[in-house]
């Protein structure tokens, strides 16, 4: 109930916070965009946000106790770290794509769709070859630590486990 009632309370602290602001929001805008434009534009891609979000959920807030509870309380700590590793690494390398919105939604809203594909596929393969090199430079760092003996490495979910997960985090 704790996650629920966290999630919640989030809503409502959100909810309240733009409801004191709602006077600073342009009147203009308010009639610009209907119902029916809502369903047609929009509609079509919140399932998918939905589903990311679920998703998110279950991996960062229920899959851990559920190691605990299936495997117990040392599987679910190594399985913890590799997954705070994944975590991690998922931050950092979302900062890049995330940087690039506004030059994105500036050149979509112009039209230019040739200066759009370009900074796209560049923004994609970069930031991509980032998060493969860091996956990578991670993995390789966790197999020296454990043939070195060192006890970090013993702390994670193991070599293919957190593979699995730094691969998750590149495809994302």
């Amino acid at each position: 109930w704790s996650l629920a009632l966290q999630a919640l309370v989030r809503l409502v602290a959100v909810a309240a916070w733009l409801g004191s602001r709602r006077q600073q929001f342009p009147a203009a805008t308010a009639g610009w965009f209907s119902a029916a434009d809502w369903r047609r534009e929009i509609l079509p891609y919140q399932w998918k946000l939905a589903v990311t979000t679920v998703a998110v959920f279950l991996l960062y807030r229920a899959f851990t106790p559920i190691v605990l509870a299936g495997m117990g309380a040392a599987a679910a700590a190594r399985f913890g770290l590799s997954l705070a590793i994944m975590g991690s690494w998922l931050s950092i390398t979302s900062a890049w794509p995330a940087s690039q919105i506004a030059n994105l939604g500036r050149l979509t809203s112009a039209s230019k769709t040739e200066e759009l594909r370009h900074a796209f596929r560049a923004m994609f393969a970069g930031s991509t070859g980032l998060a493969a090199a860091g996956a990578a430079a991670t993995l390789v760092l966790l197999w020296t630590l454990d043939h070195l003996g060192l006890p970090f490495a013993e702390r994670s979910a193991g070599f293919g486990a957190t593979a699995l997960l730094l691969a998750s985090a590149v495809i994302h």
